[in-house]
């Protein structure tokens, strides 16, 4: 049977997982973890095209706009809320 090397590491992680051991395993892999993660990233960036993200960087503000509105508006209407739940609390 021919599996694919990363679904038998999530295979083997998720019976892992529920043995009795899970503490002991995430102190001996952490410092692992952290090196494989910086490996995987920079794999990842030597391989991206800088063409490419020159394309997108155009399309990037609008939606980075439009998040930061929604996020605004959320905070705003939170400490709106608690104001005015003040104010009738105090009166």
């Amino acid at each position: 049977m021919r599996v694919s090397d990363a679904i038998v590491a999530f295979l083997v992680g998720a019976a892992f997982g529920q043995t009795s051991h899970v503490r002991r395993i995430e102190t001996l892999i952490a410092p692992v973890r952290d090196i494989f993660a910086a490996v995987f990233c920079s794999a990842i960036g030597s391989q991206t095209d800088p063409r490419l993200v020159v394309s997108v960087v155009e399309s990037v503000p609008s939606p980075v706009i439009t998040v930061l509105e929604w996020t605004t508006s959320w905070v705003n209407s939170l400490l709106n809320a608690d104001s005015e739940i003040e104010w009738t609390y105090l009166e």
